[in-house]
């Protein structure tokens, strides 16, 4: 019994000390992440008519992945609007 416990006090001493990967104590740090690319925006022709924003924006559904950059709209962006226009059904 003493002669198994000595040999696994042993092995757990050898493979302690195999932690280290002998690298730098002061590693360099890693280069800066690119900048991201600019968002797209909202096309000022997308936002002429109701029926032309609409047309636009069931595009973005058909067309858009999962993955897609997100679309930005920015602060300044009113979306059109129409007291005459008949409501449109979503595909």
């Amino acid at each position: 019994m003493k002669k198994n416990l000595a040999i696994l006090f042993a092995a757990s001493a050898v493979l302690a000390a195999c932690g280290g990967d002998g690298g730098p104590l002061n590693p360099v740090a890693p280069a800066p992440a690119p900048a991201p690319a600019a968002a797209p925006s909202v096309p000022s022709s997308a936002a002429a008519t109701v029926n032309t924003f609409f047309d636009y924006l069931v595009g973005l559904l058909t067309a858009q992945s999962e993955t897609a950059v997100p679309l930005e709209i920015s602060a300044g962006f009113n979306p059109p609007v129409s007291e005459t226009e008949s409501p449109r059904n979503v595909p």
